[in-house]
């Protein structure tokens, strides 16, 4: 039984070594699913948590008491406390596998915390004695790694070998990686630890980083020179700063946009007419170039996440689900002032937040996401998970317990963690210590605890084999084979249990467009859409499928959004237009959709508007006005909508008016809209 159970200890000391290079399958040699940095390494990360599981099984059958010390540690039932949480929650949700498994181009939902919480069990075990130098040095290993990667290909034409393609991570992840080396408090690792977390900061770190990392760390040094005159016990009193800094420092971010607006509008000193038509002075301005542009747009993620929840009181209770920031922006983004997209020409608002690209898997605040996703219990629990090192840590560890903590509320407080750095993370908590279970807890024999790891380590390792074959099916999908749409079956997709298939085919469609208009000339790129006709009326089907079981923003904005661009790759031709007959004929009817759950997206409506003129649809004006009737006053949409009923109807003198108007109000933020057209517009109505 002894050389078992040791056997059994290197395995496991293994397989928690190898999942802290997850990072190696997000670089290109790894081409799975939509998103490949990020798909790939959560199956990684998901196996070698299910592995981890399996293997302490074993070890909890045959003795190891160890097994039972880390699985009743209050570290890992509050880690997986989130997982469970999430999982009984998620049938109230709207998308229910999606708070199973996240976003899977973030690959955070309630799986990884599962997957968290058990790795961090694992790391204890696997960590005693020899073991804990040996994956303190892996870690540091792995992130040096990363450094590595990052200095050779950053500087190159199209840096390729790197595990993503943002830097501002390896701040984050080098501050928790050094954590276990600080834990193991010898000279020579306490160097380490310091180098790693200068060199992650310094070349690493964006604003919001090194902000983050001075409130930390003048926060920190306040305790130490404070601790012997607070009453309480340095534990509590360290705990309590911790909280009161990630609580207060959220909702002052929250507060301070209009602030930091005022200020930015107050410096506009402008001594050339600008280019810029609208007359909201925010336009005028690039807020986010500021010092204090990532507090202002973190402010406003905060802001639209307050409000929405706000509508929507329920989710107070339970929340939305892990990855539903992408359908608050796709509800209420527009309410958010700024161009709506990243490039466009100089009419267009100097202001830009970054969701409108490709950053809407997360709100950039861990306590607010965790709101979003699960409510207030899931906040409280995620504030009590933070904090849990604190209480739990051995004497000697406190120092890194803080580090920990502070990095996870005060710098979770405008960034994010990423799914490759949930290993990091369980082997963070562990080195700093789990603490001792309670007193029941240590009653109970540990082969009992055999089951109670075998059944999570079967349902992770399915999970795994499940998103596996999701993002091999994706990747076969991506490559569009030409589909017959006489003999194909309808809406034929990717299939399985536990399918997220409106993120697999919200992303599918985009792609299939994108890709089709990528093809070259007009020509080509109508060959290409002429080739995948039957495709395309399958993705149209699919959209419509969707949007009819449970209706969705994000997927009724994806199909509304990208049905006129695959019209015109195709040219516009009539075989197109009666193939896809029900997009054509539902197009006003989607609208409406929409907007009974989106009322802001009014600017979907533009496409459909232009599609009627081109088409020289007699019913253009009745549409228009029904169109319009449906948008508030002040809407930039309405009064463009207006101006080109006008302009069908023959009255030139409103159309230029409203369109003037519609101008003024920040048309060109949401269509790119010349110079020249926005001179010759106002020069028409100064007439």
């Amino acid at each position: 039984m002894p050389i078992l159970r040791i056997a059994l200890r290197n395995a496991l000391l293994a397989v928690c070594a190898a999942s802290l290079f997850g990072f190696v399958l997000t670089l290109p040699y790894v081409d799975l699913g939509q998103w490949r940095q990020v798909e790939t390494a959560t199956v990684g990360i998901h196996a070698a948590a299910g592995l981890a599981a399996l293997l302490m099984a074993l070890l909890a059958l045959s003795g190891e008491r160890a097994v039972r010390d880390a699985a009743f540690s209050a570290p890992v039932l509050l880690l997986v406390g989130i997982g469970a949480l999430s999982l009984a929650l998620s049938p109230l949700h709207g998308d229910p596998v999606r708070t199973l498994f996240g976003l899977l181009k973030h690959g955070v939902g309630g799986l990884w915390w599962i997957s968290t919480g058990v790795l961090a069990a694992a790391f204890a075990v696997a960590g005693r004695g020899k073991g804990r130098a040996v994956l303190a040095c892996a870690a540091a290993g792995a992130t040096a790694c990363v450094f590595g990667l990052y200095a050779l290909n950053w500087s190159a034409p199209e840096p390729r070998w790197i595990p993503y393609d943002f830097k501002e991570w390896v701040a984050v992840l080098g501050l928790v990686a050094s954590v276990p080396l600080l834990a193991i408090r010898t000279r020579a690792a306490g160097a380490a630890a310091a180098l790693l977390a200068a060199v992650a900061i310094l070349a690493f770190g964006n604003r919001s980083i090194m902000l983050t990392v001075g409130l930390s760390a003048g926060a920190y040094g306040a305790w130490l020179l404070l601790r012997s005159r607070i009453p309480a016990r340095p534990r509590t009193a360290l705990a309590a700063s911790l909280a009161a800094a990630a609580i207060g420092g959220t909702a002052l971010v929250a507060l301070l946009p209009p602030v930091l607006e005022r200020h930015a509008v107050s410096g506009i000193h402008e001594t050339t007419p600008s280019p810029i038509p609208s007359e909201n002075p925010l336009d005028h301005v690039s807020i986010e170039g500021k010092p204090y542009g990532t507090l202002w747009s973190r402010g406003v993620v905060l802001d639209l996440v307050a409000r929405n929840m706000a509508a929507h009181p329920f989710s107070l209770l339970a929340g939305r689900g892990w990855g539903s920031l992408q359908e608050v922006i796709a509800e209420d983004g527009r309410s958010v002032p700024g161009r709506r997209f990243r490039w466009g020409p100089e009419t267009a608002s100097l202001t830009f937040l970054d969701f409108n690209a490709n950053a809407d898997f997360h709100s950039h605040n861990l306590l607010v996401e965790s709101a979003l996703s699960l409510g207030v219990p899931g906040a409280v629990l995620t504030l009590l998970a933070f904090l849990a090192p604190v209480f739990c840590a051995r004497r000697r560890s406190l120092p890194a317990a803080g580090i920990l903590s502070a990095t996870l509320l005060v710098a979770g407080s405008l960034w994010f963690l990423l799914g490759i750095m949930g290993p990091f993370l369980a082997l963070a908590v562990a080195s700093v210590g789990l603490g001792r279970p309670a007193a029941p807890a240590r009653r109970i024999p540990a082969p009992v605890l055999g089951p109670a790891f075998a059944v999570p380590a079967v349902g992770i390792l399915f999970c795994s084999a499940l998103l596996l074959g999701f993002g091999k099916a994706q990747q076969e999908e991506r490559w569009f084979a030409s589909l017959s749409f006489f003999r194909a079956p309808p809406c034929t997709t990717v299939t399985g249990p536990l399918l997220p298939e409106r993120e697999i085919n919200t992303g599918l469609f985009r792609r299939f467009v994108e890709q089709a208009e990528r093809a070259g000339s007009a020509e080509k790129t109508k060959e290409y859409a002429d080739d995948r006709r039957g495709n395309a009326i399958n993705f149209a089907c699919i959209m419509r499928t969707l949007a009819d079981r449970k209706p969705s923003a994000s997927v009724l904005a994806t199909s509304l959004e990208l049905r006129p661009r695959i019209f015109a790759a195709a040219g516009n031709e009539p075989i197109w237009l009666q193939s896809m007959k029900p997009d054509v004929v539902y197009w006003e009817a989607d609208l409406a959709r929409l907007w009974t759950v989106a009322p802001g997206r009014t600017e979907l409506a533009i496409p459909y508007v232009s599609w009627l003129i081109a088409q020289r649809d007699p019913k253009m004006p009745e549409i228009a006005a029904r169109l319009a009737a449906s948008m508030r006053d002040g809407d930039p949409v309405k009064a463009w909508v207006l101006s080109r009923k006008a302009e069908a109807e023959g009255d030139a003198a409103t159309q230029q008016k409203l369109l003037r108007e519609a101008l003024a109000q920040g048309i060109a933020n949401i269509v790119p809209i010349s110079r020249a057209s926005v001179e010759r517009a106002i020069q028409a109505a100064s007439r």
